[in-house]
């Protein structure tokens, strides 16, 4: 008699085949077939950069922090918005940081191919290939990059530096610790170090940090490599170099938060808005950063996500920095963008060119999208008074987007418009940048 093999196993044949095909799929969408996305006329093109460009420089003079919000990762004109806001804060001749919601040790490489301003250890490349950025090697990032990369080769001594201040799953504070402090360790320490921060490390974290023992664990970790590096024998020369020095403290401590925020989602927050923080007050005085995440993270006001409030990055930014964290969300009422799809786990999350139709909910963009074709700008404590209930709920479009999905319930959020944002630039159509 045949035994016929479990219930679960089948099962998880036909998710693996599941995930194969999916990932092909995706590939081919956005790695087999390079075709271009509709190019804008050049009076397009100028009209979106002078209302980005109005808004930003209207935000900047009052700010410590002006944070660029984009409601979907990999879509053209907020990347364009991304360099257009770059190089306002260059021609003001105050931006000194532009701070990423991306890995810190990933972003050291992308500060040393701009120019390297801050104690980089990596050697710049000539260029960004499509292996080191991945989703991000499109033509509008690299843009971006090489706008940085012009300004801080011809002006060096007012380098705008960049950093990342996200520290998700595979690209945490260890490792920016690490490549911080490591090329001036003696061999023991080095050693001793990568066996401390070795367990921070890997997709495996937020399911291992939900033990009791190993959070002791990597916590009594953490503490040992505070031990380390505050004693003089582990460094090579008897002491830290200043620059280093000042900055070590500060990622032992997001260390530790990393193990906390793989228990609380809200962490991941507090941790970036821990990380903005820190930059800003290496600011000199009446320096300005920019801030570019998703809105939904610098928002200065909560949102509501499955029933349960949600607070952002940016609440605990406009609690620190007050009316001096200027916030301009952005948003598109339909269109295209870059995403993976969620199906097989990191190794099979191909990219692909996603698609979003016009909202079939009431939302802001909604109610945009009824006031015309044109790219425009609304100042939320103005407007929403004429806007009424729009301004309460609004999409939010995650890097994860399953293929053939065009408009899923959780994408519609709760969010009180006027107390998150001090502008929103919106795009009635938005063009996956590829």
């Amino acid at each position: 008699m045949t035994r016929r093999p479990p219930a679960s196993r089948v099962f998880e044949v036909i998710r693996s085949w599941a995930a194969l095909l999916s990932f092909v799929v995706a590939t081919a969408c956005h790695g087999g077939v390079r075709t271009r996305e509709p190019s804008e006329s050049p009076e397009a093109r100028a009209a979106a950069r002078n209302l980005v460009a109005g808004v930003v420089d209207e935000m900047w003079d009052s700010a410590v922090v002006v944070a660029l919000g984009e409601n979907s990762h990999g879509t053209r004109e907020f990347r364009r918005a991304l360099h257009d806001a770059t190089v306002v804060g260059i021609e003001r001749g105050d931006l000194v940081v532009v701070m990423l919601e991306l890995g810190a040790a990933f972003v050291e490489r992308l500060d040393a191919y701009a120019g390297g301003c801050g104690p980089s250890n990596v050697a710049p490349p000539e260029r960004m290939d499509r292996e080191t950025l991945g989703i991000l090697h499109t033509p509008e990032f690299l843009g971006f990059l090489d706008a940085v990369r012009r300004h801080n080769l011809a002006a060096p001594d007012a380098c705008v530096r960049l950093v990342g201040i996200e520290a998700a799953v595979g690209e945490g504070a260890s490792r920016a610790l690490t490549a911080l402090v490591e090329p001036h360790l003696t061999k023991a320490a080095r050693s001793q170090l990568q066996v401390e921060l070795e367990g921070h490390r890997g997709w495996s974290l937020e399911r291992r940090m939900r033990d009791v023992a190993e959070r002791d664990r990597a916590r009594a970790g953490v503490d040992r490599v505070r031990r380390l590096l505050a004693d003089a024998t582990s460094w090579s020369t008897g002491a830290p170099p200043p620059s280093i020095a000042a900055e070590v403290p500060h990622w032992i401590g997001l260390c530790e938060q990393r193990i906390a925020m793989a228990i609380d989602p809200l962490e991941r927050e507090r941790f970036m808005a821990d990380n903005v923080l820190h930059w800003t007050s290496a600011m000199p005085p009446g320096r300005v950063g920019l801030l570019y995440a998703h809105t939904f993270h610098v928002a200065a006001g909560p949102y509501e996500f499955k029933g349960h409030e949600q607070r952002p990055m940016g609440m605990f930014l406009r609690g620190a920095l007050g009316p001096r964290y200027r916030v301009v969300g952005m948003t598109f009422g339909e269109g295209t963008f870059l995403a993976m799809q969620p199906i097989g786990g990191p190794r099979l999350r191909g990219i692909h060119v996603a698609r979003l139709d016009a909202p079939s909910r009431p939302c802001l963009e909604q109610r945009l999208i009824a006031r015309g074709d044109a790219a425009s700008v609304i100042r939320p404590a103005v407007d929403c008074a004429t806007l009424g209930d729009a301004c309460d709920r609004m999409r939010q479009i995650g890097i994860v987007y399953p293929i053939g999905f065009h408009d899923m319930k959780l994408d519609y959020l709760g969010i009180d418009v006027v107390r998150a944002f001090d502008a929103v630039v919106f795009f009635p159509r938005a063009h996956a940048d590829r």
